[in-house]
């Protein structure tokens, strides 16, 4: 009895194999960002992000030119964004949310582009399941557009460095002008970029490199003017050997840095990144150790030079900003994770790194510990006035003019009011995302006042919602409240901000 030979996989089937994998990476990727699109509070910078789409097109220009300190990009797109979708948390992050499911189909093509298919397929299934991908996927701020972007100039790049038409070089030079529109650190990715084709193409890299430069000197007095932003200034206050524990941190597992202390996540970073270089060295081919020279060279450059350009004065190396690294990380490991001579080690090291990651994307969803403060259930905790009132919060408690009607910032005149509440902590939280989100690390241990601390008032409630408590003072008569009275009664003058409210 013949026995038939097993049918031969064409390229045209493989292809068609990889494009449903794609496909599926890229659903699980929108099913992960969008099903707890909602679920986290929203925070003090996208609370600015909403009032700088609140208002009209010139005047939102001028304020992000004024205020946000960095280049305009994803506003423009967020105010357009939002006259369809509302400015509330869910409309407002779909917009993230679809450049972060669209960062997956990117990172493939990029690996696919110069190392392998196999070696896309991991690192988009990375980027899938990356709780830092998730997490900024749902921020209504600037971080999810920008890794897309790069990703996509990565891809141009390779092929427009493996030799192919002037249409790569064109697309690569349109997409990294955006990603320098959209955040100042993609610069060190595009110039890192721009040396590879300068030295893979020669002359011909020279008008769309001429195109980008002339981008990057135009956002320059954007960059100059964010120098001295308020609003980047506090990255430079917090200890740089802190903000160096955070980036392996975060880029293993996400914002939720309570997960592990730094330095184990250090030592796992090291742990991959040591097991991915001896894969390669020893293992790889010479197409796969290429391309992981490529991109390590990339990623070494947005990782050093933010730290050459803060020793020298101009400190804003922050976990966040470095994202730029991510994708060609991401990349380099995806490249070892398929080296052909040593399989079961390198499937190993691909399962090991996306069980760790996938592990702490499914946490954040299942422990508030890991989340964002929830404004919104102190917001809740509040209810409306039932009287004039007075709230004195954290800093950071700002983004309850999203969940409140009729709440005022800073009122100059403060009016005379019959109630105070006072968001204080009932807890010094020491790491984790309170110290980045709105949370307590910023706050005193003890920051809820004395009985007698508002003269004519009296403490009636008491009401804890996660580490804040809400207390609660009524008077008979309506009183004139200041934050300077306030902060005799031992309110930190720094982190407490007053708020009027009319009642509802």
């Amino acid at each position: 009895m013949a026995v038939e030979a097993p049918a031969r996989t064409t390229p045209a089937t493989r292809r068609i194999e990889v494009a449903w994998i794609v496909l599926a990476l890229t659903v699980l990727a929108a099913a992960l960002r969008f099903a707890t699109l909602g679920q986290q509070s929203l925070w003090l910078d996208e609370s600015y992000a909403i009032e700088d789409v609140s208002r009209s097109f010139g005047a939102m220009l001028d304020w992000v030119r004024a205020k946000e300190g960095s280049p305009p990009l994803y506003f423009v797109l967020a105010w357009g964004w939002a006259k369809l979708f509302g400015t509330g948390a869910i409309g407002l992050r779909t917009l993230s949310a679809l450049a972060g499911t669209a960062t997956v189909p990117l990172v493939y093509a990029a690996g696919a582009a110069l190392a392998s298919r196999r070696a896309g397929l991991v690192a988009a299934a990375f980027t899938a399941l990356s709780p830092l991908m998730v997490w900024y996927s749902q921020d209504a701020r600037p971080y999810a557009l920008l890794v897309a972007l790069c990703a996509a100039s990565l891809w141009f790049a390779a092929r427009a460095a493996a030799g192919g038409p002037r249409r790569w070089l064109a697309a690569w030079a349109v997409v990294g002008s955006l990603a320098l529109a959209t955040h100042f650190f993609a610069g060190f990715l595009v110039a890192g970029e721009l040396v590879w084709l300068l030295v893979a193409l020669g002359r011909r890299a020279v008008v769309p490199g001429g195109i980008v430069c002339a981008v990057q000197l135009a956002m320059l007095p954007l960059a100059l003017g964010g120098a001295h932003h308020t609003g980047t200034q506090w990255i430079a206050r917090l200890p740089l050997t802190l903000r160096l524990g955070q980036v392996p941190d975060q880029f293993l597992f996400g914002p939720g840095e309570a997960v592990v202390p730094h330095r184990v996540a250090a030592l796992f970073a090291a742990a991959i990144l040591a097991a991915a270089a001896v894969l390669l060295l020893r293992a790889g081919g010479r197409t796969h150790r290429r391309a992981s020279a490529i991109w390590g060279g990339l990623a070494a450059g947005c990782l050093l030079a933010p730290l050459a350009v803060a020793a020298a004065g101009a400190d804003y190396l922050d976990a966040r900003n470095v994202m730029v690294a991510w994708v060609p990380l991401a990349l380099v490991v995806g490249a070892a994770a398929t080296v052909q001579r040593a399989r079961a080690a390198g499937a190993a090291l691909g399962a090991g790194a996306l069980a760790l990651i996938a592990a702490s994307t499914v946490a954040v969803p299942a422990r508030p510990d890991l989340q964002r403060m929830d404004w919104h259930a102190v917001a809740r905790a509040l209810g409306r006035p039932a009287v004039t009132r007075a709230l004195i919060v954290p800093s950071s408690g700002r983004t309850l003019i999203d969940y409140l009607p009729r709440l005022r910032w800073n009122v100059g005149r403060h009016p005379r009011v019959a109630e105070v509440d006072v968001i204080g902590s009932r807890t010094h939280a020491a790491r984790g995302l309170a110290c980045w989100w709105g949370g307590t690390c910023a706050l005193p241990r003890q920051l809820i006042p004395r009985t007698d601390a508002f003269p004519g008032f009296r403490r009636t409630a008491d009401r804890r919602v996660g580490p804040f408590i809400v207390v609660r003072y009524r008077s008979t008569a309506p009183h004139r409240v200041s934050l300077h009275r306030a902060t005799a009664y031992r309110v930190h003058h720094h982190y407490a901000v007053f708020f009027a409210l009319q009642p509802g």
